[in-house]
């Protein structure tokens, strides 16, 4: 199964595109998202970057037009569809996020990213929102921080998770917009739209600012990566990313920046952070 089928936790560097759409408009081609400046440290300062933790659910259209109990019966595969909801996927898809925000307490929150070919799987299977999105619509909804911001921000994602930077402008607009629609019936916002977007397989790129401006969006969450890459000093593995283009390598070492590289312990992290 790809890595994108399976509920994952995320820690990711994330910031505004721009709070003010008229600026956002008139510095696309330098803002990219995320904060994400790839020039110089004092670029880095005008935009502000922000840290964040994302719990990210996806599972495919495994077959063109059926349900994971019909692939099944029509035995399409050589394994179980909808045996990939066994499990710990139940769990993670109806309930943990919800419980674990539910015990935060002041500024604490998260965000979550939800595909809508995830849900519309999850309804073929478990029946209305309502029922299994329950627990997640109410984290969503009632769950307030202390300056009354949502606990769990459902933050937008493409329908499909396609990788928008090889799409066109055009075909990221309506992954949105097909997501934006359904939205509404999963987690009975009334319409209120997460300002926050994850791109799925944190596949970013300055050609998506457009669409995500034009769709009402004002932030994007980019992988962590993306900034280390930029430091002389960066340790790079073959076992966890591709090489750094050495015309991305402009932010001096970490010692420059007054920062330090830390190793994690006990998770897979194959480079220092």
């Amino acid at each position: 199964m790809p890595a994108s089928a399976r509920p994952a936790t995320e820690w990711m560097v994330c910031g505004a595109t721009s709070n003010r759409r008229s600026a956002m408009r008139n510095t696309m081609a330098r803002i990219g998202a995320a904060g994400l400046l790839f020039g110089s440290a004092l670029a880095a300062q005008a935009v502000p970057m922000h840290v964040t933790h994302l719990w990210h659910m996806h599972q495919p259209i495994y077959y063109p037009y059926e349900t994971p109990g019909t692939i099944d019966d029509n035995g399409r595969f050589n394994f179980s569809v909808q045996g990939v909801w066994d499990g710990d996927r139940i769990q993670c898809y109806q309930n943990w996020p919800a419980g674990a925000v539910g015990r935060a307490s002041g500024h604490g929150a998260s965000q979550m990213s939800y595909s809508g070919s995830l849900a519309e799987n999850n309804k073929s299977l478990w029946g209305d929102y309502s029922g299994w999105g329950g627990n997640v619509r109410n984290a969503r909804n009632n769950l307030k921080t202390s300056l009354g911001n949502s606990r769990l921000d459902m933050v937008g994602i493409a329908y499909h998770h396609s990788l928008m930077p090889l799409t066109s402008v055009e075909s990221m607009r309506m992954q949105i917009k097909l997501h934006k629609e359904q939205y509404k019936e999963a987690w009975a916002t009334g319409g209120a739209y997460s300002k926050g977007f994850w791109p799925p397989e944190c596949a970013f790129d300055n050609s998506m600012v457009p669409a995500l401006v034009e769709e009402g969006l004002d932030w994007v969450i980019v992988d962590n990566g993306h900034l280390f890459r930029t430091a002389e000093d960066f340790q790079w593995s073959s076992a966890s990313s591709c090489r750094p283009n050495k015309a991305d390598v402009r932010n001096g070492s970490s010692t420059n920046l007054a920062s330090t590289w830390v190793g994690l312990q006990n998770v897979w992290a194959p480079t220092k952070v």
